[in-house]
């Protein structure tokens, strides 16, 4: 009997182990496909070369809990935005994707997307994402 309990601890032990070093290892690899998307999103600072898109965009904004940062907090995970709007108490913070460049510029007379991460009153934490292709 004593046996048969101790099997069974030891089993118990080892599948707790199992699923918490899972669980480590799906933290570790959710976070590096962060960063990579991350430097992604930063590399591609014009929109053109695909690699913002608006999937990332709400990842990114899941991922760092962007609804509750700050401007700031987003200018300094996301780079400098493309385009900001900024009137009296709104606040919008505008990264293009799906752009055509030219010479190092987009080419504004051609459509292109923005995400927008933006604020009803900016002095609140309380930020949206909303995309729009002009």
């Amino acid at each position: 009997m004593k046996r048969i309990a101790s099997f069974g601890i030891l089993a118990f032990i080892i599948l707790l182990q199992n699923c918490n070093s899972g669980t480590v290892e799906n933290v570790a690899k959710s976070a590096n496909e962060s960063d990579t998307l991350l430097a992604q999103w930063k590399e591609d600072s014009l929109g053109c070369i695909g690699l913002r898109t608006v999937e990332n965009a709400r990842l990114l904004f899941k991922r760092y809990n962007l609804q509750v940062k700050t401007s700031d907090d987003i200018i300094a995970l996301l780079g400098k935005p493309n385009k900001v709007i900024d009137s009296g108490n709104r606040l919008s913070l505008n990264y293009y994707f799906d752009t055509k460049c030219g010479m190092g510029k987009v080419i504004d007379s051609i459509e292109h997307c923005s995400a927008s991460f933006f604020y009803i009153d900016k002095r609140k934490r309380d930020c949206s994402l909303g995309t729009s292709c002009q």
